[in-house]
């Protein structure tokens, strides 16, 4: 009979866990096209490729969609049980919680080792790849990656600046356009109200369209002139078309090597390897900084600076000795000292700050990978009880309810992460804090549903508040006695 029951939970929930999962990947795989739409739509990209893309965004959406389907379908299949009384009647058999929840658990387990497979070997090839396919296409059209309000050098030759874009229309706005073809020294600049890139049909040409601007281009030196001037030229236009004949606009899929040393894009063991290299990068320079910044400090390679320190006990009798007029030079002899070991330790930090970084970023991927296959577990045990206490089914409070708690584990795991990248708190504490709430939280709610404690209950309610004051009523005499 155990068996059967068995087959029938775990029936339940297989099938609810697969039609969420879809769901909830669908959902969250709009949300991330959506984010990147200007880089999709418009480029005359082929179906297959696009299906590429579709299908790395989808493995990279996992680490959401799975925890998230895991606590909505568990809450789904015990509040379906609940509401039916098929569990009532299950424990009124001699089954306890932990007995209905087990064939599930199994699942879980193997679910679990699952999902840690996917994040360290699956997850960081799709991002991989995601990402350079996304560059490759946003490369298409040069007119997508031009910056607003800096100067962009992806074409061969010229640096532009634009201050505004209408990617609608594909219009630049307050275009300036060094054109450095003909070599430095003759240099021409180009400014226009508006500008507009176009590719042509064959994909090989880029016509550049400037309207109302001006032109200033410098000449080849004359023959027989002397002295370092050079004359120029300066040109009013209304309209001004410049094409490059050079371009191969067409799709162009990037190398994955471009972004082989990613940090996104590694299983643990590299991201420990790569942690361990930075780590004796670190020591090399804190070892020569602190050759250095001693020297400064502690004046080794100055002997009379040694006999000084010798002589005089603090700084007050040093200058009391001095003849007169010789307090400045000493003063700005020691000003220059203090910059140099400023100096020295500024560009210290500066060496050290990004690969602290880098390495906080490293640790930080490292534990993501293990916490996913946690999250999934710690669901389990928050929508099991969760779903056989509220005794509801179907999609309405089950998913109202899942999508609260997976709300504020996002908010904990995203204010964590964000704490643990800037340095604020550990990373081990930052990766680590969304599980241990969420993990007290389903902890309460399992002892609730086993123990069967009535959470609307005004009776457990107000015993709980007698035995709270009872103990601080006790803690307080303790006091008075002492």
């Amino acid at each position: 009979m155990f068996k059967r029951l068995n087959r029938y939970i775990f029936t339940e929930f297989i099938v609810l866990f697969i039609a969420t999962f879809l769901i909830c990947s669908f959902v969250l795989l709009m949300q991330f096209l959506w984010k990147y739409l200007d880089d999709l739509v418009g480029k005359g990209i082929e179906i297959s490729v696009l299906l590429e893309f579709l299908l790395y965004a989808f493995l990279s959406v996992v680490p959401l969609s799975l925890p998230l389907a895991v606590l909505l379908a568990s809450l789904i299949t015990y509040g379906n049980l609940a509401e039916r009384f098929e569990l009532l009647a299950m424990k009124a058999a001699g089954m306890s919680l932990f007995k209905i929840m087990q064939p599930v658990m199994v699942f879980l387990l193997l679910l679990s080792g699952g999902a840690f497979y996917f994040s360290n070997n699956i997850l960081p090839k799709a991002q991989l790849n995601m990402w350079t396919l996304l560059y490759s296409i946003r490369f298409k059209s040069p007119e997508m990656q031009i910056p607003e309000a800096s100067f962009y050098t992806g074409l061969n030759g010229y640096s532009i600046y634009v201050r505004e874009k209408d990617n609608k229309n594909k219009l630049l706005y307050d275009v300036i356009i060094y054109d450095f073809t003909n070599g430095f020294n003759n240099v021409s600049i180009m400014l226009a109200d508006t500008g507009k890139i176009e590719i042509t049909e064959d994909k090989n040409n880029m016509v550049l369209t400037l309207m109302k601007g001006e032109s200033f281009e410098n000449l080849k030196r004359q023959a027989g002139m002397t002295g370092q001037s050079y004359p120029y030229r300066r040109e009013s236009f209304d309209r001004k078309q410049l094409i490059r004949d050079d371009l191969n606009a067409g799709f162009n899929r990037l190398d994955n090597s471009v972004m082989k040393d990613d940090y996104m894009s590694k299983n643990m063991h590299q991201l420990s390897s790569t942690i361990d290299s930075i780590n004796v990068i670190l020591d090399s320079i804190y070892s020569d900084a602190y050759v250095g910044i001693s020297e400064e400090i502690f004046l080794k390679k100055d002997s009379i600076a040694e006999n000084v320190s010798l002589k005089y006990p603090n700084i007050k009798a040093f200058f009391e000795d001095l003849p007169s007029g010789k307090e400045r030079q000493a003063i700005i002899y020691s000003t220059h000292r203090l910059k140099s070991v400023s100096h020295n330790f500024i560009q210290v930090k500066d060496n050290t700050g990004y690969r602290k970084y880098l390495i906080r970023r490293h640790n930080i991927e490292w534990h993501r990978k293990i916490t996913l296959s946690i999250a999934c577990f710690i669901f389990f045990f928050i929508g099991a009880p969760l779903g056989a206490i509220i005794k509801k089914g179907g999609l309405g409070t089950p998913v109202v309810v899942s999508v609260l708690f997976f709300i504020v584990y996002y908010m904990i795991d995203n204010t964590s992460y964000k704490m643990a990248r800037d340095g604020v708190w550990d990373v081990v504490v930052g990766m680590w804090m969304s599980s241990f709430v969420l993990s007290m939280i389903g902890m309460v709610l399992t002892y609730i549903s086993a123990k069967e404690i009535s959470i609307s209950s005004k009776l457990s309610y107000s015993e709980i508040k007698k035995k709270i004051k009872s103990i601080f009523a006790k803690k307080n005499k303790d006091d008075g006695e002492i």
